[in-house]
C-alpha cells in the first residue's frame, strides 16, 4: 500500500510537470494567444501593403516608360550610342523600331531615370 501511494504521487508530479497551465484560468491563457496574433496580423497586413505598394509604383513606372517610348523623338533623345549598337545575330541596332529593340530603350530610360543628376553633380 505504501509503494502504491508513493508512485500514484509520483504520477501526479510527472504529469502536472507535462502539464504546467493545469491550475491556470483557461480563458486567461486564450486571451493570451489572441493578442499574441494580432501583432502577426499586423506584420503580414504591412507586407501586404508594402508589396502592393511596390506592384502599384513598378505599374505606374512601366507605364511612364512606354509612353516615354511612344513620345520618344526619332533621334532616341540624341542619344547617339543606340545607332552604334546591335544584336550580333540579326545586326539589328538598338535605334531599330522593332519589338526587341524599344524593349531596350525603355529598359534603358528606366535605368536612366532613376540616377539622379544632382547628386551625380556634387561628385
Amino acid at each position: 500500500m505504501k509503494y502504491h501511494i508513493i508512485v500514484s504521487i509520483f504520477i501526479f508530479l510527472f504529469l502536472n510537470a507535462c502539464n504546467p497551465d493545469s491550475n491556470t484560468n483557461q480563458n486567461n491563457s486564450k486571451k493570451g494567444l489572441k493578442t499574441e496574433k494580432i501583432p502577426n496580423k499586423q506584420i503580414k497586413n504591412k507586407l501586404l501593403d508594402d508589396f502592393k505598394n511596390l506592384i502599384e509604383t513598378a505599374n505606374a513606372d512601366r507605364k511612364k516608360y512606354e509612353k516615354k517610348l511612344e513620345e520618344e523623338p526619332s533621334n532616341q533623345y540624341g542619344i547617339s550610342i543606340f545607332k552604334e549598337i546591335y544584336w550580333i545575330a540579326s545586326y539589328e541596332t538598338v535605334a531599330d523600331n522593332t519589338e526587341r529593340s524599344k524593349n531596350y530603350r525603355k529598359f534603358t530610360y528606366a535605368t536612366l531615370n532613376s540616377i539622379n543628376i544632382n547628386k551625380l553633380a556634387n561628385l
